[in-house]
């Protein structure tokens, strides 16, 4: 698929070129961040992409006399003869910056890199190799989850980018969250998942066709189950990294609807997380009294009536009340 070389030629040519005459000889091992992410989030497809766009990468980096191989589903390795261990490592960081400069569509490409190098002849190639790949896994413990959040920041600004969820977007939502978070004492905990809901709620969409997202019509059925995937997408995306953003159920089912009617259709009723409750009316509320590409803005009073419409259908009928209460004395105050 790459047309790199295989673990069992890359195998082969490490003894081969094990010798006094090559010495130097460095071990490049590289992994690949995220590639779970990619496959789980937008296909195998698309993993196969980053993995080729990889190999271009590697191929433009080094001599035609070096051994470039893939060895593992996310793992390269590099032999590099007569190559000092300061050559190597800026190697690595040339290939760190190429991977910068050269994203995959809307995926940043992250590689984490381990290098070692033989220098006299008593020395043990496969201790070199094992001293190299030691030194990509202590990379990658940082590094990858690093990638992750850069990968999801990166997704995100291109998101605002090609759709309506902007940072004022998620501004108000946090607002009307949290205001209606205090009036119903919750905890700092759910608090902050309401913070990132708002946040990270629709990252999937980066995954949904730019032409879908700015369409002005009315989506047809096709387009809307593109759509309705987003919060799979996004459970993915957000799942890839839940060590640091432990939200990835949340948005899996953030537009769960009290009567069980929603997608992906798991929960209904109280099952529904109080956050998600919450976050779907602040949510619908902001669609409704903002301009979107396919549909103009309602004012507060009308938006406050359709969500009383829907209290007990869609929304958390205790929620609503409490919801509308309170917007109708914010707007009294005004």
């Amino acid at each position: 698929m790459t047309g790199l070389y295989n673990r069992d030629f890359f195998d082969e040519e490490l003894s081969r070129l094990d010798s006094f005459r090559q010495l130097p000889i460095s071990v490049i091992i590289g992994d690949l961040n995220g590639l779970k992410l990619i496959n789980d989030a937008f296909g195998h497809d698309m993993g196969d992409k980053a993995l080729k766009r990889v190999a271009e990468i590697m191929k433009r980096a080094f001599r035609k006399e070096d051994i470039v191989s893939r060895v593992g589903g996310d793992e390269f390795v590099v032999l590099l003869p007569k190559t000092t261990e300061k050559t190597a490592l800026s190697i690595v960081n040339r290939i760190k910056e190429d991977c910068i400069a050269n994203p995959l569509d809307f995926i940043k490409i992250s590689i984490s890199f381990g290098a070692a190098t033989k220098k006299n002849g008593e020395e043990d190639i496969f201790e070199i190799y094992r001293k190299a790949e030691d030194r990509m896994y202590f990379n990658k413990l940082t590094e990858s989850k690093e990638a992750k959040l850069s990968m999801i920041k990166y997704l995100k600004d291109r998101l605002e980018e090609i759709s309506f969820e902007t940072k004022a977007h998620y501004e108000r939502l946090k607002g009307l969250c949290l205001m209606l978070a205090d009036k119903l004492g919750l905890s700092d905990i759910e608090k902050e998942e309401l913070k990132l809901l708002c946040e990270f709620h629709d990252i999937g969409k980066i995954g949904i066709p730019s032409q879908i997202l700015q369409k002005k019509g009315a989506l047809n059925s096709d387009e809307w189950e593109r759509v309705r995937r987003h919060s799979e997408i996004g459970y993915h995306i957000i799942g890839a990294s839940r060590e640091t953003l432990a939200i990835d159920e949340l948005i899996l089912i953030h537009h769960e609807r009290w009567d069980g009617k929603g997608y992906p259709g798991l929960l209904k009723l109280d099952e529904i997380p109080h956050t998600v409750r919450i976050f779907a009316i602040a949510d619908s509320y902001d669609a409704m009294v903002n301009d979107r590409p396919y549909k103009s803005a309602i004012n507060n009073a009308e938006a406050l009536r359709e969500i009383e419409s829907k209290a007990g259908t869609q929304f958390d009928p205790y929620l609503a009340k409490i919801f509308v209460q309170m917007m109708r004395r914010e707007e009294v105050a005004i």
